[in-house]
């Protein structure tokens, strides 16, 4: 199975737990609500994708031609994600506290 264990470990576990903890401490310590919105829930969804891009390449390794960008588009995708959370979640970590409570 070549290193898929590993992939789908580190890009789908601490990937999603790194959106996961990262939109709930970001909403949390900004004055928000714990809910998130369909936009996070979505980019959730798509980290699975991007985590079977990744693993399945190491699945079916021999049946793939020896030109396939195997880990191009899991990349692409991950970054992808994070960058549309960086852009939806980031600006929340710049802007006074909803709740009017100091930090």
């Amino acid at each position: 199975f070549g290193r898929a264990a590993l992939h789908a470990l580190v890009v789908g576990g601490f990937g999603n737990l790194l959106l996961g903890i990262s939109t709930r401490v970001t909403l949390g310590h900004s004055g928000r609500g714990l809910a998130t919105g369909p936009l996070i829930t979505v980019l959730f969804g798509a980290f699975q994708v991007v985590s079977l891009a990744r693993v399945l390449p190491e699945l079916m390794g021999r049946w793939l031609p020896a030109w396939a960008p195997h880990g191009f588009w899991a990349g692409f995708g991950w970054m992808l994600v994070f960058g549309v959370w960086v852009w939806h979640v980031g600006p929340l970590l710049w802007r006074a506290r909803s709740d009017g409570q100091p930090g």
